[in-house]
């Protein structure tokens, strides 16, 4: 009997632990939600001069998006990872 009711009282627990997991989730969701994905006007200035010297020429961008990704950082950590070289 001590042994079911310790066992509803860990379930409980558990319950209760997903709820306020759930609800942090859905506060931090929000907040990225309502922050403004405007970029400003120095960072798009830099952008197109990155533009321009890759190119050579005096370039337009057009467009910037924000992608909400995190491949370009592990895409550089990979990198750096193997230009190490590995010593026996």
């Amino acid at each position: 009997m001590e042994n079911a009711m310790d066992q509803t009282a860990d379930i409980e627990q558990l319950r209760a632990e997903l709820r306020a997991m759930s609800e942090r989730l859905a506060r931090l969701e929000g907040a990225e939600a309502s922050s403004p994905d405007e970029i400003p006007e120095e960072i798009l200035m830099v952008i197109s001069a990155a533009v321009a010297a890759y190119l050579g020429e005096r370039a337009h961008v057009k467009q910037v998006r924000l992608i909400r990704t995190r491949a370009w950082a592990q895409q550089g950590r990979v990198s750096i990872q193997a230009s190490h070289q590995l010593q026996h």
